[in-house]
């Protein structure tokens, strides 16, 4: 090969290495391009463990409103109110607007159901509903059971189950009490506002079954100006035997509660400043026992009188004004109150003392 051909090979041969690399000089790794870091590089992560619950409702339950909570899932949530425990049903919202002792209010998927109206609860196949109560028919009052003593509830929802009777056109749940304790249980609880809680649970053979027995004391005052004053006592005594498939249970409940009951007050009192927002109107409700402490000076219940005409008669027509107006005279203390009493009168004013 001569001399200039061997130059013009040499001269193409670099041209094309610099054409190879300029790519690799201009253009950055795809990894780069894309923001992403690159795969191959592998990361330590912590151990993440999900414990769950394997219930094999097939064969039992009839359609997915239906279901089974246990003992790990009830116990894994924290709860204020024993009727709480309810919350573990899908769409199920238990509140309270009246104190502790008194029913909870229950709303499922949206809907209210007042105090239980249409929400039917069982406890071992006893019902709870009350189908006579002040409240409304269907009064579920929750409050007797000892969440430790509860290992598991079932329950259905919709408008599908006839079995459940006159208040469970929403659905229903059952409760289930244990039988026996693999050890003696003990549960304290103390907190904010006076909370107090004591719990005690033991189970023994007895009779050729087992013997439970336990129970709970609580205190709560709550937030509020006035103080409840809750003073709970429940208590449970069980005794079971299993007889081959067959199983013979007798179960005593006893509960007692007392509280005040601090209820709603109206918005524009609070608003216009005449009452603090965690005070209490009436002396009165449904869980008071004893009389209340006064209420400070000059709060009272307007009752403005008016005459009408109805059909050519005369009658008188009452209009309660609620947190309005104020008892002129009276002293602090609630001193000398028959005489603000006649004067809070003269005024057409219902004043509580």
């Amino acid at each position: 090969m001569s001399r200039p051909s061997q130059l013009s090979a040499v001269i193409a041969a670099g041209l094309l290495t610099m054409l190879a690399a300029i790519p690799a000089v201009g253009q950055a790794p795809a990894s780069r391009r894309s923001g992403r870091s690159d795969s191959t590089r592998s990361a330590s992560l912590d151990t993440v463990r999900v414990t769950g619950r394997v219930a094999n409702l097939i064969g039992t339950a009839r359609s997915a409103s239906e279901g089974h909570v246990g003992t790990i899932e009830l116990r894994s949530r924290p709860i204020s109110r024993e009727g709480e425990m309810l919350e573990t049903v899908p769409g199920v919202i238990v509140t309270q607007h009246s104190g502790e002792g008194k029913a909870n209010q229950y709303f499922v998927r949206g809907f209210n159901l007042d105090h239980g109206t249409d929400f039917q609860t069982t406890v071992d196949g006893m019902p709870v509903n009350q189908p006579t109560h002040a409240h409304g028919q269907g009064y579920t009052d929750l409050n007797f059971l000892i969440p430790e003593f509860v290992r598991s509830l079932d329950y259905k929802l919709g408008v599908y189950h006839a079995e459940l009777g006159d208040f469970g056109s929403a659905g229903g749940a059952e409760f289930h009490l244990a039988k026996r304790f693999d050890a003696p249980v003990a549960n304290t609880q103390f907190g904010s506002n006076g909370l107090a809680r004591v719990m005690l649970g033991t189970s023994t053979k007895v009779g050729g079954g087992d013997l439970l027995l336990g129970g709970e004391a609580k205190a709560y005052d709550g937030p509020w100006l006035r103080a409840e004053q809750l003073r709970k006592y429940s208590g449970m005594l069980r005794w079971s035997r299993d007889m081959g498939a067959s199983n013979f249970s007798v179960l005593a409940l006893g509960y007692h509660n007392r509280w005040n009951s601090n209820d709603q007050i109206p918005l524009r009192a609070v608003q216009n400043g005449s009452l603090p927002c965690r005070d209490v109107l009436l002396p009165s409700g449904p869980g008071l026992e004893r009389p209340a402490a006064p209420l400070r000076a000059g709060r009272c219940l307007a009752m403005e009188e008016a005459q009408v005409a109805a059909g050519g008669q005369r009658g008188d027509e009452l209009s309660l004004t609620v947190g309005a107006g104020r008892v002129e005279g009276r002293a602090p203390g609630g001193e000398d109150q028959s005489q603000a009493q006649g004067e809070c009168n003269a005024r057409g004013r219902i004043c509580m003392f």
